[in-house]
């Protein structure tokens, strides 16, 4: 395992967020910035940045997707608790533990990479892999018996008439499937899956969850309108 392969993963992890993130930006503003900050690393990719530098841009492009995460902390451990939907916690939380797992790679220096990736590429298989980011996509999209009830219904019903509530958890949302495409991506290069059709794949389920949460929003404005 190199250096190399290891950027290329998080080269491809990065273009399927930005699939995304370009639709998203438009109706969250604070994702605009996301969205910049992948442009701009994918745009001087071709000019051969070491893989320090990859490393540092990174996490810029990490801590915003944190700042989006934490603005809804409170809010979200309230929910879990008012719905007492544990298979959401427990969702939640291995996404988040497989991406803290992907980081610390990405964070290692070189002669720790290789034992590295073999550790996160175990960690991953044994902690179900993708499972969890498929079954959050399901229940965005309203498969039936994922959740108690659609992830994005909740949520409509806990905000009641406050909207910023409803953006920053739909943002927290965003944030989650982010993390997890990352995640997901570099685990399809480390272990030779099919990656473009993986990136196709979840290009366009990006592209559906970003068009759920705008409708959810879109529907949740309208209802305050009728009040």
């Amino acid at each position: 395992m190199t250096a190399a392969k290891l950027q290329d993963a998080a080269i491809v992890g990065l273009k399927v967020l930005n699939v995304a993130a370009n639709i998203a930006s438009k109706f969250f503003p604070s994702i605009s910035i996301v969205s910049s900050l992948i442009e701009s690393v994918l745009d001087v990719v071709e000019k051969k940045k070491s893989f320090k530098e990859l490393q540092e841009d990174f996490k810029f492009i990490h801590n915003r997707l944190d700042e989006l995460s934490k603005q809804s902390h409170e809010t979200m451990e309230n929910i879990i608790k008012e719905t007492a939907d544990q298979q959401f916690n427990e969702v939640r939380w291995e996404i988040k533990n497989q991406y803290k797992k992907y980081m610390e790679l990405t964070e290692a220096p070189p002669e720790e990479i290789e034992k590295g990736s073999q550790k996160f590429v175990k960690g991953y298989q044994d902690g179900k892999g993708n499972q969890y980011l498929y079954t959050l996509y399901e229940s965005v999209i309203g498969v039936p018996k994922v959740f108690s009830k659609p992830i994005l219904q909740v949520y409509k019903q806990y905000s009641g008439t406050n909207r910023e509530t409803m953006v920053q958890l739909t943002q927290e949302l965003f944030s989650l499937f982010s993390i997890g495409c990352i995640t997901m991506m570099a685990h399809a290069v480390l272990i030779g899956d099919d990656v473009e059709g993986r990136r196709e794949e979840w290009e366009e389920k990006m592209k559906r969850v970003t068009s759920e949460m705008e409708k959810a929003l879109e529907d949740f404005e309208e209802d305050l309108t009728l009040c």
